[in-house]
């Protein structure tokens, strides 16, 4: 993922801007000013575009936890409202990055199933939301298993 960042930075026009400049603040006067030139969505150089790349970035390269929660709590996501794809992938990426960490796979339900909310298609059928939902039955299965996991899980045909 963390490849794809940089070329999908570089493609756009901010070829100094590596995947490992991604921790850094960015300019945002350019931000601003690549996000008024184009129609906003995944392609755009905006401030919350590039939050959203941090959390997958962050989730891709094994963050997990708080750490994920960080990151994602700086990300605007009123302006994510109408890229629905965009929104569920963010979401998930969060629900996926918590899952990790015992401390906090207990919030990981509730972004996966906002995800689930904004965009069922995509979710339901992305493996890796498959996999993150097969892990929290496999340590939820020692607890109760909730109502709201087992019904995610029934929904994407995981046995449970």
């Amino acid at each position: 993922m963390a490849r794809d960042a940089t070329h999908h930075l570089r493609q756009r026009g901010f070829p100094g801007l590596l995947a490992e400049d991604v921790s850094a603040d960015p300019n945002p006067d350019q931000c601003t000013q690549k996000a008024h030139a184009r129609n906003g969505g995944a392609s755009s150089f905006s401030v919350t575009n590039v939050g959203v790349w941090r959390v997958g970035i962050a989730v891709e390269s094994g963050e997990v936890g708080g750490s994920v929660l960080q990151k994602a709590q700086l990300v605007d996501q009123g302006k994510l409202q109408s890229t629905r794809c965009r929104r569920a992938s963010f979401l998930a990426d969060v629900g996926r990055g918590l899952a990790r960490n015992p401390k906090s796979s207990h919030k990981a339900l509730s972004w996966l199933l906002q995800a689930e909310k904004v965009a069922p298609q995509r979710i339901r059928n992305n493996n890796s939301v498959k996999d993150t939902i097969g892990v929290l039955l496999t340590h939820a299965h020692a607890a109760a298993v909730s109502r709201e996991l087992r019904g995610m899980a029934a929904r994407m045909g995981i046995p449970h």
